[in-house]
């Protein structure tokens, strides 16, 4: 089967805290063997992170 989408397809991914390093973290993007072309747009980072001041706790196990 051939499938050949010609449209913009919305994903996300999470990257765990460990995988980052203090400074520059370059993130790489790559497709799957034989695939074409592609292109990605209107592309957001958002960092989440706990504080001393937060006003909600996370806790495991929950």
């Amino acid at each position: 089967m051939h499938f050949q989408y010609t449209g913009w397809l919305r994903a996300q991914k999470t990257v765990p805290a460990g995988s980052l390093k203090v400074g520059t973290n370059d993130l790489m993007v790559v497709n799957g063997a034989g695939s074409g072309p592609s292109a990605i747009r209107a592309t957001q980072i958002q960092l989440k992170y706990l504080w001393d001041k937060s006003d909600y706790l996370l806790k495991t196990g929950h």
